[in-house]
């Protein structure tokens, strides 16, 4: 039995992912969205998948993907910080505020809860890596408008999607001004962050950009977030690789308990 957690706003790709199991041979797999769902099988037989919703109470007989998932972002922040994870020059507060350079009065004045402000990078690419038990299986390369800050806002956006185990080499050819050591990079920084959150699979969004640090440096990898819910095409690539990576853990949940004892 794999049973689908899921928030109201990541419901269509809960959705998708029990087709896609369905399609692949399982013939017991459900979405839940509020109360734990029942167990009707034994626990060693039970997989659950939390795609992106807030988890408080946990069985400790059936095995989790993504137990920890998901984090406010403030806490992620300074939880990737202590890992050693490269993320842009920001301020993280429980109030933060922002103030122009000729505010008067409290005029224009900003007061933000429990937020977050980074500094601007000039980014020259957008990285997205997939990770799942500790590999990162895809990358998604974006390059955009230098003049728009959120490409995803724009029209201008050209992205291109590399898998399995050439991935490395055929994104330089697509894009051969990326470095290998940039590209090996963020895959690096992509499986630090995920564990450093203590996730079993998630998307993390990366940028390209100068060097705050060492401006001889030139370009370096900045991670901006990890999605524990990735947003998926209902037919594409990437629903069909998450659902096989989530059908092979179900599939190894005998070897699983196994070790546990």
């Amino acid at each position: 039995m794999i049973q689908i957690l899921y928030s109201g706003k990541t419901a269509p790709t809960a959705v998708a992912l029990r087709d896609g199991l369905k399609e692949r041979g399982v013939q017991s797999v459900a979405c839940w969205r509020k109360d734990l769902p029942p167990i009707t099988t034994p626990p060693e037989e039970v997989l659950r998948v939390n795609w992106g919703r807030a988890l408080t109470h946990f069985s400790q007989d059936i095995l989790y993907l993504n137990h920890s998932a998901p984090v406010r972002k403030t806490d992620a922040l300074r939880t990737m910080e202590r890992w050693g994870v490269r993320l842009p020059p920001h301020v993280v507060g429980d109030k933060l505020i922002t103030r122009g350079s000729m505010t008067r009065a409290g005029q224009k004045m900003l007061v933000s809860e429990d937020s977050f402000s980074t500094v601007h990078i000039p980014k020259s690419y957008e990285i997205r890596a997939d990770v799942f038990a500790g590999k990162v299986f895809r990358l998604h390369v974006k390059t955009g408008d230098p003049e728009i800050v959120a490409w995803n806002r724009g029209d201008s956006v050209s992205w291109r999607t590399f898998g399995g185990l050439a991935m490395v080499r055929k994104a330089i050819e697509a894009f051969p001004e990326l470095r290998e050591s940039i590209i090996r990079d963020a895959i690096d920084q992509a499986k630090t962050a995920i564990e450093a959150l203590s996730y079993d699979f998630g998307a993390v969004d990366m940028v390209i950009g100068p060097s705050v640090e060492d401006e001889d440096e030139g370009d370096v990898v900045f991670v901006l977030e990890v999605n524990s819910a990735p947003s998926l095409s209902d037919t594409g690539a990437g629903l069909s690789r998450y659902c096989h990576r989530i059908l092979r853990t179900y599939e190894g949940l005998s070897e699983y308990h196994e070790a546990q004892h």
